[in-house]
């Protein structure tokens, strides 16, 4: 839920200036980035129980976003639901959310093979795990380890990363994975790496680490260069869903290229990191992480 307010004026009752409901966290909001870009994405989709929390969820998945096929692997023991209070007079908002973490073994092997079968079915040609953390890593390796993958694409999230420098091996099985890394800065920062191209010994051809307004950094197969952000005026940043957005523009990109890491000419992929600075450079003046400019607009 996202609730837009100004205390400026001091009053006991603030009214809203918007409320939304929408479906968001990192996959969902690359799903939605692809789909607004152009593309057709196939989005599985961790949820909670089917009590009356995961029954609104799937409700506001497909209502906000009925052209994406979503198929739901029921495993987390609470839905994932966080109120994003925005008080416009102040520099930034708080996420109060909370998650449930909990899967025993014996719950989670139906549910790796259900996103075996549907990537089987479906055909998919690219796979993107990302906001992955410690306990999602079955589900991401399934998804990844699917056949007939061209391109995998792996982003973590910051606790995954954190947790790299006291157990690195699944995070480095997870990178023997992929094709293409893409993080922030604080999340690079944590994984304990002070170069790109360390990360290339254990498998992505393509590392991009974002910079927020600064733009970002890449290494493509140990050739390292940075890219600009696109800014434009605005009154106010939303920054959160930006770093989502950028990852969508860039598989939208790369897939219209018909490109693939181990073979990239450098020139095309400071095209596609242009374009995706550009999506998420627009996004950023757009509340709502699920929010986002479509293709036109890019």
């Amino acid at each position: 839920m996202l609730g837009i307010f100004s205390s400026k004026n001091g009053s006991e009752k603030i009214p809203l200036s918007l409320c939304d409901v929408s479906f968001s966290g990192s996959s969902g909001d690359v799903a939605i980035a692809l789909h607004k870009l152009g593309e057709q994405p196939l989005l599985l989709g961790l949820v909670g129980p089917d009590d009356c929390m995961g029954s609104q969820l799937l409700k506001i998945a497909r209502k906000r976003s009925p052209q994406i096929p979503f198929t739901p692997i029921r495993a987390l023991d609470e839905t994932s639901i966080s109120f994003l209070p925005i008080d416009e007079s102040l520099p930034f908002l708080k996420n109060p959310g909370k998650r449930g973490e909990v899967l025993s073994e014996a719950e989670i092997a139906p549910r790796v093979y259900k996103v075996k079968r549907v990537m089987r079915e479906q055909r998919c040609s690219w796979a993107v795990a990302t906001g992955v953390r410690i306990m999602e890593i079955p589900f991401a390796e399934a998804l990844l380890g699917a056949p007939d993958i061209a391109v995998k694409v792996f982003g973590p999230h910051r606790t995954f990363c954190e947790r790299c420098a006291l157990e690195p091996k699944p995070f480095h099985r997870m990178l023997g994975m992929a094709d293409i890394f893409v993080l922030n800065q604080d999340e690079f920062t944590a994984c304990g790496w002070s170069k790109l191209d360390d990360v290339h010994q254990f498998g992505p051809k393509l590392v991009v680490v974002t910079q927020a307004d600064q733009g970002g950094v890449y290494s493509l197969r140990g050739s390292v260069g940075r890219f600009e952000a696109f800014k434009q005026a605005c009154a106010r940043v939303y920054p959160i869903g930006a770093g989502d957005w950028f990852l969508g523009a860039l598989v939208k990109a790369l897939v219209v290229h018909g490109e693939e890491p181990a073979t990239i000419k450098e020139s095309i992929l400071r095209e596609c990191l242009r374009y995706a600075a550009k999506a998420a450079g627009i996004k950023v003046t757009i509340p709502g992480s699920s929010r986002g400019p479509n293709l036109r607009e890019v």
